[in-house]
């Protein structure tokens, strides 16, 4: 049987260097959800949710989905948007893949 034995020293050097690495994959994506535009278009959520257009045409026709219909095209207020996804947190997670990563206030 193969054994592998490491020191202390050692496993504290990888555990920080995995905790580093996860905090940095974290930030980079909390990073990009606040900056984001004040009103995103079709394409933006697209991408801000990784989503194809039939998902897309799916949450523009819900009635509780935060979308301005009134400017031609429609827009999604990011600030809503991120209130909605934490609120349906399951829909997302289902349909995308990803889950609320932080409870906007």
């Amino acid at each position: 049987m193969f054994q592998f034995q490491i020191d202390e020293n050692t496993m504290d050097q990888i555990a920080d260097n995995i905790a580093t690495q996860a905090f940095e994959k974290f930030s980079k994506k909390i990073d990009g959800y606040m900056n984001l535009p004040v009103v995103l278009n079709r394409e933006q959520l697209k991408d801000v949710l990784d989503i194809k257009n039939n998902k897309v045409s799916e949450l523009l026709n819900r009635e509780d989905f935060p979308v301005l219909r009134d400017t031609g095209r429609p827009k999604i207020p990011s600030k809503q948007l991120l209130v909605w996804i934490d609120q349906n947190t399951e829909w997302v997670g289902v349909n995308t893949g990803q889950n609320s990563i932080f409870k906007v206030g």
